[in-house]
């Protein structure tokens, strides 16, 4: 168990399987409730045997990564890093919380870490959605715009 904090990720934490399940809670100053994520990681790691763990981690490696940088959004802008697209096209559509699509943008040859800055100053203040895809991958992940 990792004590309450202020201080920006990583984070790392040392799994048992007698405690299967990861809760995740984030507070923010000003605001009545919680935002709670369960996450039984047990389940997610399978029973396979070693080699089709070893296959899985493999498979892992190349899966699609999205690092928000700066979340919440205090400058309108917001910096993405985007790993595992593997020389695909990578699509990045920012929404708003009904759905209405903000901007899109489309890398044809991403680099291995991709970087691409988000312009978001003239949205309001609020929840918005950035849903980035390959042909054969997707993450979407939440913002914040605080000011």
């Amino acid at each position: 168990e990792i004590e309450p904090t202020m201080a920006a990720g990583p984070y790392t934490l040392r799994m048992y399987i007698d405690n299967p399940t990861i809760r995740l809670r984030a507070t923010q100053t000003g605001t009545p409730t919680d935002a709670v994520f369960v996450y039984d990681w047990l389940a997610a790691c399978g029973t396979g045997t070693t080699m089709s763990k070893v296959a899985k981690e493999s498979r892992d490696e190349t899966s699609l990564s999205v690092r928000v940088l700066g979340n919440p959004i205090v400058n309108g802008r917001v910096h993405v890093e985007v790993a595992g697209a593997a020389g695909q096209p990578v699509q990045f559509m920012l929404t708003d919380m009904r759905g209405t699509v903000i901007n899109t943008h489309r890398v044809e040859q991403p680099a291995l870490v991709e970087t691409h800055v988000i312009d978001v100053g003239r949205q309001p203040v609020g929840t918005l959605l950035l849903r980035v895809s390959t042909s054969t991958q997707s993450k979407t992940v939440t913002l914040l715009k605080k000011e």
